[in-house]
C-alpha cells in the first residue's frame, strides 16, 4: 500500500546487529518508512544476543539511523554479549533488560 499514512502509533522493529550491517538494510528500512509515511518516530530494538565484530561500521550506521529519525533501544540487555562501553556510545534512551534479571522479582 504505497502512500498509506499511519496517523497514530509507532513502528517498533526488533532487529539483530547483523541485519543493520547488511548492505541493503538502510535502503530497505527507508523504503518501509517512506511507503507507509510513519508520522511518529520509528523505534529499532536491537538485540544484544550477537557479537558485533564490525563495531565501528555498526556504530556509524546507528548514528545515521538516528539522524534519519529512528530511536534506538537495546533489547535483551545482559542476555548475550553486552559491552557497557559500546552500549553507552550508542546513547540509547532505553535498555530493555533480559528476563534473567526479573525472573525472581515476584
Amino acid at each position: 500500500m504505497t502512500g498509506y499514512t499511519i496517523e497514530e502509533g509507532k513502528l517498533f522493529l526488533n532487529i539483530l546487529p547483523s541485519t543493520i550491517l547488511h548492505d541493503t538494510f538502510l535502503e530497505f528500512i527507508m523504503t518501509i518508512v517512506r511507503n507507509y509515511l510513519f508520522k511518529q518516530e520509528s523505534i529499532l530494538e536491537i538485540s544484544e544476543s550477537e557479537i558485533v565484530e564490525q563495531y565501528k561500521t555498526f556504530r556509524e550506521r546507528i548514528y545515521l539511523l538516528k539522524e534519519l529519525g529512528f530511536r534506538i533501544v537495546i533489547d535483551d540487555y545482559g542476555k548475550g554479549y553486552p559491552d557497557i562501553k559500546n552500549v553507552m556510545e550508542l546513547e540509547p534512551p532505553y535498555l530493555k533488560l533480559d528476563r534473567y534479571f526479573s525472573k525472581t522479582l515476584h
